[in-house]
């Protein structure tokens, strides 16, 4: 019997350390990719105009985003019209429950 229950916790482990690998590998690798193709490639659909950013981090262990260098440009004479040296989003959901 206590073989059994070894060989089930090990697999249960294992499992479990599988998931947060790949939970890491998304948040860390995956989700700042895809976030910054999609606001450069919906920027323009949405606003018209090209936007520009320098680079997007996300934690997924403290749930924080990260972006730096912001940027809408003016079709027309291609100047920054609006810009965001970082823009920080911290979604803290313990203080829910304070």
């Amino acid at each position: 019997m206590s073989a059994v229950l070894s060989k089930i916790f090990k697999i249960v482990l294992k499992v479990f350390l599988w998931v947060l690998v790949i939970y890491l590998v998304l948040g860390f690798l995956v989700i700042p990719l895809v976030l910054t193709w999609a606001v450069r490639s919906q920027g323009i659909k949405y606003t018209g105009h090209a936007v520009h950013v320098k680079s997007i981090r996300f934690n997924p262990l403290s749930f924080r985003l990260s972006v730096n260098g912001l940027e809408m440009i003016d079709r027309n004479n291609k100047e920054v019209m609006i810009g965001v040296n970082r823009f920080l989003l911290d979604f803290s959901f313990l203080s829910l429950f304070k």
